[in-house]
């Protein structure tokens, strides 16, 4: 696609189609900025983003939209808008949100000025019903007529393209947020079906028709901005905000404490983790996974290892709790050793990565609080990952729940690594030779038999191996896993150039992994990469490009943390806020998507504030005795806008607070 424009003044804007779809004349025409006529683009091309009007993006120009919008829902003449004055109209949807209610919206096309036609569908919306604590415009900067049998979506395209037939309008976002692109981690094929309920539903009243395909369908792009709920605007996309999430060293902070806070309101008065939520339907998913729980705990003690707050040390030691009564001991040797173990009870075998994940938990406790109270059940789940050592090195990955039984017949990526992490933070808190002895053994054959030859190309980002080696190379000095740990690093920037260029097109994917980009694929490269920089400041060794491939990571993995600003749609935004989504097409979710965020977060400030922090190999008992977290005093504040949505979590006190997670009152519960 070609592209022209860009004069002095307001700047000129417009698009020749070619290759892919073209330009459709006829379907559809909009007027951009500088008053050059833009014919609709054809369904199968993606624009250029720089191509959509850049002066409706300027956040004068957000507050003043927001500020009609408000004034009139509030049952006020327009506000004045001069900002708006010199701007051409577009057409405006305005939608208003009241949790749990769905949104009223309505869209008008014309009129006298811009604020004219805000301050028409503001008023449209609040003669619908619309009652708007929150309210969005989203304006119209191109569209095209599509047929209802292909409408022309695209892999990309979940959140950014709206729908509109007749009165009814679907805007950008709540394509996304009414599943119409499917639902879930995997699932993200398109659903005419959705999409001719949703806006059906959507029809005024008064235009209502018995079959809404016998109207034309159009496709349009906007410029979107919604109230932030604290009295501002925010610029969005999809349903995050539309700029570069800062990674300053404060914002990493705040973040992180939204994060771990989150995750301690999930916890449950019998220490289980919320594990499944959706977020657009307001409802917790049924399933669970053990490993994932053990690694959620470890991450919120990472955070309170970070910030001192009681609180996630309370719901965290809930968690604990929890996972031990899941467990089971028995007796078990391999060709290293063994004896009386612990592993968690989940399947029908017993996952290597349970126990490894379960000893990644506890040391991590004893390393947060100084003390030992877990020490014999951390000596027994690391006896179990001993006693499933090979002579080759390799492990059980799925032993039987009887000992000496047959194991099953297949293997995890992530295990060993998980495996090893665990022992190497056992052995730095218990100097038993057989730890390190197994975790060495573990790292050389994963090194020489498993990734042996493998480039860029063809390595696996395991984290968890990152992590370990980090560890390793602390107690052992073996410049393999230094030489290893880059290679693992090399690969991370193998597949983060595969997304680049798609960034012009989807802003979004910047520093993002895969198409569609995930934002637990970006966590985990990030909890790598963090482990790669600790490696390398253990051997002096300068590594500029990891550290900004960490940047860039972190910056893709914020847009998928719902912050205050971003909850204005959903259901139950009290049970979500402070969490981070699968993804920015995948809204649900998973205690691990914020374990691995939470981590990456942690980590990449701790780097950046040049090792003052808490974590990494290095960090010691004597370290944490002295250390001060500049934040604690603060918490109350820096928790206050979450609060402000949720209320207050049953871990925040002792005593019962008489408060659910999403805000709701419930029977007072003692953690």
């Amino acid at each position: 696609m070609t592209m022209a424009g860009n004069s002095a003044g307001l700047g000129r804007v417009f698009l020749l189609g070619v290759g892919l779809g073209g330009l459709v004349a006829g379907a559809g025409v909009w007027w951009f900025e500088g008053g050059l006529p833009v014919g609709a683009l054809g369904s199968p091309s993606y624009i250029q983003d720089d191509a959509l009007p850049v002066t409706l993006r300027r956040g004068e120009v957000g507050d003043a939209l927001l500020g009609v919008a408000r004034s009139v829902f509030d049952g006020g003449p327009p506000v004045e808008a001069d900002v708006l004055g010199t701007l051409p109209v577009h057409p405006v949807t305005v939608c208003a949100y009241e949790a749990p209610r769905a949104p009223t919206c309505r869209r008008v096309e014309t009129g006298p000025t811009l604020a004219a036609v805000v301050a028409s569908a503001a008023q449209a919306a609040r003669a619908a019903g619309g009652q708007g604590p929150r309210l969005s415009v989203d304006v119209e900067v191109l569209d095209t007529q599509v047929d209802w049998a292909e409408p022309g979506h695209r892999k990309r395209d979940p959140g950014v393209w709206g729908y509109r037939a007749g009165g009814a309008v679907l805007p950008p976002s709540h394509v996304l947020t009414s599943t119409v692109y499917g639902g879930g981690e995997e699932d993200k094929s398109f659903r005419g079906d959705v999409l001719r309920s949703e806006l059906a539903r959507r029809m005024p009243s008064e235009e209502r028709v018995a079959d809404i395909t016998a109207l034309p369908l159009h496709r349009f792009r906007t410029v979107s901005w919604v109230e932030d709920g604290s009295g501002g605007s925010l610029h969005v996309f999809r349903v995050h905000g539309f700029e570069r999430p800062s990674v300053a060293v404060d914002v990493l902070a705040r973040r992180a404490a939204w994060a771990a806070d989150h995750l301690a309101s999930t916890v449950g008065p019998d220490g289980r983790v919320r594990y499944l939520f959706d977020v657009p339907k307001g409802v917790e998913r049924p399933g669970y996974n053990m490993l994932r729980h053990g690694g959620t705990t470890y991450s919120l003690l990472q955070a309170y290892q970070r910030f001192e707050h009681e609180p996630w040390l309370r719901a965290a030691e809930g968690a604990i709790g929890f996972l031990l009564s899941n467990s089971r001991r028995d007796v078990r040797h391999g060709p290293f050793g063994g004896g009386e173990v612990l592993w968690v009870n989940e399947s029908r075998h017993i996952k290597l990565g349970g126990a490894g994940l379960a000893l990644v938990m506890m040391t991590q406790h004893m390393q947060a609080t100084g003390s030992d109270e877990h020490l014999e059940d951390a000596r027994a789940y690391a006896r179990f990952l001993v006693s499933q050592q090979l002579e080759t090195g390799e492990f059980v990955y799925f032993a039987n729940q009887t000992p000496g039984g047959p194991p099953r017949d297949r293997t995890s990526a992530y295990y060993p690594g998980e495996a090893l992490l665990g022992l190497a933070q056992l052995y730095a808190l218990d100097p038993d030779p057989l730890w390190l002895d197994t975790a060495t053994r573990g790292a050389d054959w994963l090194i020489d038999v498993r990734d042996a030859g493998k480039g860029p190309k063809q390595l696996a980002n395991d984290h968890w191996l990152m992590i370990a080696l980090s560890h390793l190379v602390k107690h052992t000095d073996d410049p393999r896993y230094v030489t290893h740990s880059l290679a693992l690093a090399d690969a991370v920037a193998y597949q983060a150039d595969r997304n680049r260029h798609k960034v012009a097109t989807h802003p979004d994917y910047f520093g993002g992994y895969y198409d569609p980009p995930r934002s637990t694929p970006a966590a985990t490269r990030g909890e790598g990469l963090v482990a790669v920089l600790d490696t390398c400041a253990m051997v002096d060794r300068e590594c500029p490009e990891v550290l900004q491939m960490l940047r860039e990571t972190v910056t893709h993995e914020l847009w998928s943390q719902y912050t205050p600003a971003t909850c204005w749609w959903m259901p139950r935004p009290g049970a979500v806020v402070g969490g981070f989504s699968g993804g920015i097409m995948d809204l649900d979710l998973r205690n691990d998507f914020t374990q691995h965020n939470l981590s990456s977060v942690l980590g990449t400030e701790r780097h950046l504030r040049g090792g003052v922090l808490p974590g990494g190999p290095l960090w010691s008992f004597a370290l944490q005795d002295t250390f001060e977290p500049s934040d604690t005093a603060g918490m109350d504040e820096l928790l206050q806008p979450l609060r402000s949505i949720r209320g207050s979590h049953k871990w925040d006190a002792v005593e019962p607070v008489g408060i659910g997670v999403d805000g709701d009152t419930e029977p007072p519960r003692h953690p």
